[in-house]
């Protein structure tokens, strides 16, 4: 979910996993780990708030002698249709309104990475790959034209 929220990682309905320390036990009512345990008190807390600054954390705190893979899976522009109020404010009173906050929120996340990548003078030597993992939820207003299919087609 957009909105962190517990339903997804409830007891007993994960397996015990040793290489990364998963006990179902200790992630009731908690659906977002980090550091390999539950990320205890972000429920309700806007998943991209979270990735958007775990990763200028991490830029900011990088040795920059070294080099650094940040790989950063936002969830933005994808079911459930979710963004903060202020971001569907922002957007023209049209069809469509959160959609659009999403992808302001988006383009603001990215903006305040590159924008850590420059402030530790890392930006000259950074590549970024930006990339959607499959077409548009066409029944969500998805628009994949001019290719075929989108999101649960089969090609």
């Amino acid at each position: 979910t957009q909105i962190r929220g517990g339903e997804a990682l409830e007891a007993g309905r994960v397996e015990p996993d040793p290489k990364f320390g998963v006990d179902p036990t200790q992630c009731q009512g908690v659906d977002l780990w980090k550091d390999n345990q539950p990320a205890y008190g972000l429920n309700g807390t806007y998943g991209g708030y979270l990735f958007a600054e775990q990763a200028v954390r991490v830029v900011r705190e990088h040795n920059v002698s070294e080099p650094l893979l940040l790989f950063v899976a936002f969830q933005n522009n994808h079911p459930p249709l979710q963004v903060p109020q202020q971001y569907i404010d922002r957007s023209p009173k049209a069809h469509r309104t959160t959609i659009n906050g999403m992808m302001t929120f988006l383009d603001e996340s990215v903006g305040n990475i590159t924008a850590a990548l420059r402030g530790r003078g890392m930006w000259d030597d950074t590549l970024v790959v930006f990339m959607g993992d499959n077409g548009g939820f066409v029944n969500q207003g998805g628009d994949n034209a001019p290719l075929r299919g989108g999101k649960f087609a089969d090609f």
